[in-house]
Parts: C-alpha cells; sequence; structure tokens
C-alpha cells in the first residue's frame, strides 16, 4: 500500500490509475513493483529518471528464481506465445 501512496501522490491528479496486488510468499518479505504510465506527450516527457523512488538499502536474493509451474487456465485458451512468455520471465 506504500508503493501505492508514492504513486498517487507524484502523479498528476487527472492521472487514471489501476493499482493491483499479489501475495507471493515465495518472496519471503520482499516485494516487487511494476509500473506501466502512458500517454506522455513529447513536451511532458522526464529527463534523468526524476521521481524514482529506490530503497535505502537494496537487496538482492541469492536463491536462484523457481521454475513456475504450468498453471491451470480455468477455462480460458492462452495463446502459445502468451504462454511461453509467462515461463520465461
Amino acid at each position: 500500500n506504500a508503493a501505492a501512496d508514492i504513486v498517487y501522490e507524484i502523479v498528476d491528479p487527472n492521472a487514471n490509475i489501476i493499482f493491483g496486488a499479489v501475495i507471493d510468499e515465495k518472496l519471503q518479505g520482499e516485494i516487487r513493483i511494476t509500473v506501466i504510465a502512458t500517454g506522455f506527450s513529447a513536451e511532458n516527457q522526464a529527463t534523468g529518471g526524476k521521481g524514482v523512488v529506490r530503497p535505502a538499502n537494496p537487496t538482492t536474493s541469492t536463491q536462484p528464481n523457481p521454475e513456475p509451474e504450468p498453471k491451470q487456465s480455468g477455462g480460458l485458451d492462452i495463446p502459445p506465445f502468451l504462454q511461453k512468455r509467462r515461463f520465461q520471465r
């Protein structure tokens, strides 16, 4: 929730923000945040990484990422190129 609060503070008041969260017990206290921003005009493009928030003490895991197991699609047909992409991360 703190990450979402930071995003809400620095974006335009008219920005359309969609927030979602997934709890992954395998991360063992770590979090991963992805921000996708679109719709910038040429005159509004930032330079030099303004507004980038970095952790005070970044940590890196020495454990390799486990290979994800294929999940049931719940009746949805996922195109093969998306299935491959999901497992390459």
